[in-house]
């Protein structure tokens, strides 16, 4: 608190300084010129009450323009209404200034022939030092109407960084999207082949084909205008997952999905719950026992929760994959609106995804 003080202090002290300079320089620029111009000079007294009285003026326009015309709403006819009342008053005790300073041996009507004769030079003087005010002012909000345009330029350019980072960000998120489509546009045809070869010898293939088919038709299809869709379609393609992988494996998966609530009337980005359940069917040992729960809470909050035996064999691959996109994917579509949390330790594994949908 104390240096602010200081600061400020500091600061107050210099622009008077600065002032007093340029008023000194101003007033020995004028007597010097008066000097040569004459070769005499008048008495202390009349510079001294005439010079105090004009930087008076000086100050006083400067006030008046920064509290009628420095406003939201310009007052100017307030300003031109204390201009000619400050004029006024300049006048009238330069006037009586000049009356004090005339000698006393002249007459009463030779002093008020001699104040009649610098009276339009007391007005023009008034006006002088109050047209020098104005051009400070002037010159001074300049400067301020220069630092507040520079200001606006790099608040524009901060705006234009933050698109282009923002740009780049979703580009990012387009990328992990399209990383986790299972793809494949040319595999129907094959898999169709691949139907029709199998039904003949095998009808428990036969229908891993077609789940694996719907699997790949849905990652594929379009998302409302919001990046979307039901998530009752995509609960749907989580059951299918996990029923072809209940046929790849010659045991029986130790694997309860949970399902609470009503689901149907509400919705989510896709492949979110696919990537989760995939990496659990993925790096999961499931002949011990596994767990996917999916739940409709309070507040529209929607809860994703796996719990799963980590595989015996640890392998490059043996951890979760893309956890990241899909961290990526909601920090964009439900910012301060979801929260993933991962623990595990050398044997088990799980994750707890919540969206206020």
């Amino acid at each position: 608190m104390i240096k602010i003080y200081n600061h400020k202090y500091n600061l107050h002290f210099k622009k008077i300084l600065r002032h007093t300079l340029c008023w000194a320089l101003f007033i020995t620029y004028e007597l010097s010129i008066f000097y040569i111009s004459t070769g005499r000079l008048r008495s202390f007294g009349d510079y001294f009450f005439h010079y105090a009285l004009n930087m008076g003026i000086f100050y006083c326009q400067f006030s008046i323009l920064e509290t009628t015309i420095n406003t939201a709403k310009p007052q100017y006819v307030k300003a031109i209404a204390l201009f000619l009342f400050e004029i006024s008053i300049a006048l009238i005790i330069k006037l009586y200034i000049d009356y004090l300073l005339l000698p006393t041996s002249k007459s009463f009507f030779a002093q008020i022939i001699a104040i009649k004769d610098v009276g339009m030079l007391n007005l023009f003087r008034t006006i002088y030092f109050a047209a020098l005010a104005s051009l400070y002012w002037a010159g001074s909000r300049i400067s301020v109407f220069q630092k507040k345009a520079v200001d606006a330029e790099i608040r524009q350019l901060n705006i234009v960084r933050d698109n282009a980072l923002l740009e780049a960000q979703l580009g990012k998120i387009q990328n992990a999207y399209l990383q986790q489509r299972l793809n494949p546009h040319l595999l129907f045809n094959s898999l169709n082949f691949i139907y029709g070869s199998v039904a003949k010898y095998s009808e428990k293939g036969a229908d891993c084909v077609l789940l694996l088919t719907d699997i790949l038709r849905f990652s594929l299809e379009d998302t409302d205008i919001d990046g979307k869709i039901s998530l009752s379609d995509e609960i749907k393609q989580l059951q299918n997952l996990i029923n072809i992988n209940q046929h790849r494996f010659n045991f029986p998966l130790v694997l309860k999905l949970l399902l609470q609530g009503n689901f149907d009337d509400y919705r989510i980005i896709p492949l979110v719950l696919l990537t989760l359940t995939e990496n659990v069917l993925k790096h999961g040992n499931l002949k011990q026992p596994a767990v996917i729960r999916l739940e409709i809470k309070e507040n529209r909050t929607f809860s994703f929760f796996s719990s799963n035996h980590k595989k015996t064999l640890p392998t490059a691959t043996n951890k979760p994959t893309g956890l990241e996109n899909i961290r990526l994917r909601l920090n964009y579509s439900y910012p301060d609106n979801y929260s993933l949390i991962k623990t595990e330790n050398d044997t088990t594994f799980q994750l707890e995804l919540n969206i206020k949908l």
